[in-house]
């Protein structure tokens, strides 16, 4: 039907087929449908390719949701608003399965930094640190948070992350953050700092 320009028609195939078929067989046929109709609408059926999206996440399981919000996010980064797109990064931090929760996270202020500016990054951070991630992801957030703090010069600021964080990594087994911390206040710190790290 594609090859023939019947696209309506394929289109409707492809409603059958999402409506017919479960997880995890579905998967295929809701990113198919979804690229094909992005691919061939783009902006002049907007409205009509969210309610796609909208429909699609909200059926699929966390272990399947991930490229779901990915592709929805593209569409709002390509032709609808940023201000969506972050709203659509932020709904599927929520919907993975905890395993891509960080993944999701890093890419969400990848995309945030990139659209926004560096400093918008900060509430997504927090958002992270504070969202339930498995201690050893929220050590990896707050590192790159007191990083990211640093290089705006907010040395005050990169410090309490970095305080926040030693609740989570041991001294006897996690040896890199409390390196990073050792460069940091040898780097930014006076006697007082250092030792209060100590």
């Amino acid at each position: 039907m594609q090859e023939n320009k019947y696209f309506e028609d394929a289109f409707k195939v492809y409603e059958r087929g999402v409506n017919i078929f479960k997880y995890p067989h579905v998967k295929d046929i809701w990113v198919t449908y979804l690229s094909k109709f992005v691919k061939r609408y783009g902006k002049s059926k907007l409205e009509r390719a969210r309610e796609l999206f909208e429909h699609a996440v909200e059926t699929a399981p966390a272990d399947a949701v991930k490229q779901l919000y990915l592709q929805y996010a593209k569409l709002e980064e390509d032709y609808g608003l940023a201000k969506r797109a972050m709203k659509v990064y932020d709904e599927a931090t929520k919907a993975v399965q905890n395993e891509e929760k960080l993944s999701m996270y890093e890419i969400y202020i990848a995309r945030a930094a990139e659209i926004f500016g560096v400093p918008k990054t900060r509430e997504i951070y927090e958002q992270a640190i504070e969202s339930g991630l498995p201690d050893r992801d929220v050590k990896t957030m707050c590192l790159k948070y007191a990083e990211l703090e640093k290089s705006l010069g907010e040395i005050d600021r990169a410090r309490g992350i970095y305080v926040f964080a030693s609740q989570f990594p041991d001294p006897r087994t996690d040896g890199d953050f409390w390196n990073k911390w050792h460069e940091f206040e040898v780097q930014h710190g006076n006697e007082d700092t250092f030792r209060e790290m100590l």
